[in-house]
């Protein structure tokens, strides 16, 4: 059995955060992520990590890091 890896990198406006975290450009919120994540779920893949950062007041740069086994 092989394992798969794959890393998606997102920059996440300061629109697409919930009004609570606007202040943290580290955080967003998580509508279109749940999504993205549920989508992969459906295909194999899980979550290993994700990792947050600030790359200007109003954005941030979200990079997930999933696997999944494969025969």
């Amino acid at each position: 059995m092989a394992i798969e890896y794959l890393v998606i990198e997102r920059i996440v406006s300061a629109h697409e955060r919930h009004p609570e975290d606007r202040a943290n450009p580290g955080f967003s919120g998580g509508e279109s992520e749940t999504m993205m994540l549920r989508n992969y779920g459906l295909q194999g893949w899980k979550l290993v990590t994700v990792i947050s950062e600030p790359v200007s007041h109003d954005n941030s740069r979200r990079v997930f890091y999933l696997m999944r086994e494969v025969a």
